[in-house]
């Protein structure tokens, strides 16, 4: 998360961005995660916008880069699950006492067995049942489904669910998986 930007600025703090590869840098050099913290924060605006009601914030964001520039971990999937373990410790060390999602907006095809558990998924289903604490503080992850890149496959919906299922991890146990489309 790019943490200027003017909409998010109140409610994240450089001490809430994190990476885990210092190498890589903390900024948004997509927008993808800044675009999705605004999502997480604000909802759609554009409700908000056509009003001069002010906008009541009641959480705040921290942000964890996962993926370098290039979106890769070497291509070695079984790293992924190391890398998140990471990832959710990053916030935890920083202020262990607040409440929080975890927001996982990225996915792999590869690895994807038909929703059979892959070391990602196991990882996540372990992380959110705090299985190495004895349960003393579960998470709540909540994780994109995946994403559809080729526009031709838009044009073959609702059929291309049976072809390009649930992404990896989305097919962990313990966490909250989402699916969601918009014409916005």
């Amino acid at each position: 998360v790019n943490e200027g930007h003017p909409l998010l600025a109140p409610a994240i703090t450089a001490q809430d961005i994190h990476t885990v590869e210092p190498g890589w840098g903390t900024d948004d050099k997509e927008g993808h995660g800044t675009e999705l913290a605004g999502l997480a924060l604000l909802g759609n605006l554009t409700t908000a916008l056509s009003s001069d009601d002010p906008i009541e914030v009641f959480h705040r964001l921290e942000s964890v880069k996962l993926l370098d520039k290039n979106h890769s971990n070497n291509d070695d999937p079984e790293h992924h699950g190391y890398l998140t373990i990471e990832a959710v410790s990053r916030p935890e060390i920083t202020e262990p006492e607040r409440q929080r999602v975890f927001g996982l907006a990225i996915t792999a095809r590869d690895a994807r067995d038909r929703g059979r558990p892959s070391a990602w998924s196991a990882t996540l289903d372990r992380l959110a049942v705090d299985y190495d604490n004895q349960g003393e503080s579960p998470r709540l992850f909540v994780i994109s489904a995946g994403n559809v890149d080729d526009p031709n496959a838009w044009a073959d919906y609702p059929d291309t669910n049976s072809t390009d299922g649930i992404h990896d991890p989305g097919q962990a146990w313990n966490a909250l998986t989402v699916g969601a489309s918009t014409d916005l």
